[in-house]
């Protein structure tokens, strides 16, 4: 699949592709994407001089359509997620590398499950690492230490809505306390979710509803770090947005327009994206490795530190 957008009268369009394709992607037989490739802002690829805000990701699923592997490629360098499963589709081994200009290492965990808990949680590697987690019995991280700083994790469901409780401790004092709480109403296809601080305010809050497709078509965001500006979504989107998705008679996605609802009657077209589908894999694909590849070769071309 190929996503293009248009171009503006002048033939371009400001934060967007010159030359119109912003995404390729590639899928499995279940539909599952097994590579990607974004252009950056003006539809440079990876190895442009100023094509830093492109990315390519590698993907790979089990028989169960569990992801096995996932990579990112990036200017920055190139990190890689492996997972294994057991029978019941429980996560049992975890790996993370990470190659970069400032920053490389790796991480190696283990799992172990019993009638669907989770009963025992072990770190590999690093073994010099003074990080400690502590898991509940569905997975999910209860505590974490390091040095002199400990985070704690507390989860409440409530129906649709899930709360987590997120404590920051330093030398045994409070630092922070942050809520977390995220409703979600599938049937009514909508996704709510605000983070407070320990007073209550709140300081994020992000609203999404999907068609009945699971497409996004109306979302919104506010930061209050932002004071009264707003934050955006994806390549400089405002955050008050209603999408309109066009599909085709297969049920495909073919088009999208995206408009900046300013308020409650006033709306402006600020973007399309069009989706195009081919039956034959992509013409060509970047090996892994590659962009870095090239992005070292052009800093050394240049006589600079990469």
């Amino acid at each position: 699949m190929i996503v293009f957008a248009d171009l503006g009268p002048d033939g371009s369009m400001e934060h967007e592709s010159i030359s119109g394709k912003i995404r390729e992607y590639e899928f499995d037989s279940t539909r599952n994407v097994v590579y990607q490739i974004s252009c950056d802002g003006h539809g440079n690829y990876p190895f442009i001089e100023y094509g830093r805000g492109s990315e390519l990701i590698f993907s790979n699923y089990s028989s169960l359509g569990l992801r096995t592997f996932y990579c990112k490629e990036n200017y920055k360098g190139i990190s890689e997620f492996t997972s294994e499963f057991d029978i019941n589709g429980n996560s049992i081994l975890s790996e993370y590398t990470h190659e970069g200009k400032n920053f490389s290492g790796h991480e190696k965990r283990v799992f172990e499950w019993r009638k669907g808990k989770m009963i025992r949680s072990e770190k590999l590697l690093p073994e010099d690492d003074e990080t400690i987690s502590a898991f509940d019995t569905k997975g999910r991280c209860v505590e974490r230490s390091f040095g002199n700083s400990l985070f704690t994790y507390d989860y409440k469901e409530h129906g649709d809505t899930i709360t987590t409780v997120q404590t920051y401790f330093r030398a045994d004092s409070v630092v922070r306390v942050t809520t977390i709480s995220e409703l979600k109403q599938f049937e009514g296809q909508q996704v709510y979710v605000s983070i407070t601080d320990h007073s209550g305010k709140i300081e994020l809050e992000i609203r999404v509803m999907y068609d009945e497709k699971g497409n996004v078509i109306r979302y919104y965001r506010q930061d209050a770090s932002m004071g009264d500006r707003f934050d955006t979504l994806h390549d400089n989107a405002p955050s008050r947005i209603e999408i309109k998705n066009s599909y085709d008679n297969r049920g495909l996605l073919v088009k999208q327009e995206f408009f900046n609802q300013t308020d409650s009657t006033k709306s402006e077209l600020i973007r399309v994206y069009r989706f195009f589908y081919e039956e034959t894999p992509l013409r060509f694909k970047f090996e892994k490795g590659e962009l870095r590849r090239k992005e070292i070769e052009m800093n050394e071309s240049y006589g600079r530190d990469y």
